[in-house]
């Protein structure tokens, strides 16, 4: 490996480490999604700590739908861009991974390392087909195979399990909140150092999520 090879995985690598840091806090972590080098930059003016590439907006600046319907090329493009543009650590919203198999999501991710991200964001619901979860086994074995190769790589990105009942609303009420229990414990049991519930707006099924592990 080359002396400029090195040097870089070694900015990756503090970058990444930075980025855990700021997920333990003191500090509240508010991150600004970003849709390109020039949105990214003008965050980090604006004293954002770090940027995530909100896939739908990457999606939408290029003439694509959300979800995987955008081309693995364009969205792997946008995502190097934007960790270039700036200097805070840029956090990689690959939907459900980008690949129809672990081994292709695995992939995608090493690729996001390769690119100098600090984290990676992995949703356990598509809209191909019609708008539904996946499997939970399936996904739980994805996050595990994602986490080990993230240990192996020697850069320390952040990996942030995404888990949709409540984005999608299946369910009622109570169905929604057990089923985003069950699933974001099965991924944190599997490495996942972060999780994450969108569409949880109330304060009572918020505080649940923050503080429960279901039977």
């Amino acid at each position: 490996m080359s002396a400029t090879m090195t040097s870089a995985l070694a900015t990756c690598a503090d970058k990444a480490r930075r980025f855990r840091a700021m997920h333990l806090g003191p500090k509240i972590l508010v991150i600004a999604n970003a849709w390109d080098a020039g949105s990214a930059r003008v965050f980090e003016a604006e004293g954002i700590r770090a940027i995530g590439t909100g896939s739908a907006g990457v999606a939408f600046s290029h003439g694509h739908p959300d979800d995987e319907r955008i081309p693995r090329e364009v969205m792997l493009r946008a995502i190097a861009e934007m960790v270039r543009a700036v200097d805070v650590p840029v956090t990689a919203d690959i939907l459900a991974g980008m690949g129809d198999s672990i081994d292709a999501v695995v992939a995608t991710v090493k690729e996001v390392i390769a690119l100098g991200a600090a984290g990676v964001n992995i949703e356990d619901s598509s809209d191909l087909g019609g708008a539904h979860l996946l499997d939970a086994g399936y996904q739980t074995e994805k996050i595990r195979a994602v986490c080990a190769a993230v240990e192996a790589s020697g850069v320390p990105i952040v990996v942030n399990a995404r888990t949709d009942p409540y984005w999608l609303k299946v369910g009622d009420a109570p169905e929604r909140l057990r089923a985003s229990i069950v699933r974001a414990n099965g991924y944190r049991e599997a490495g996942a150092h972060c999780l994450f519930v969108p569409g949880a707006v109330d304060r009572a099924p918020l505080k649940t999520c923050a503080g429960s592990r279901a039977s």
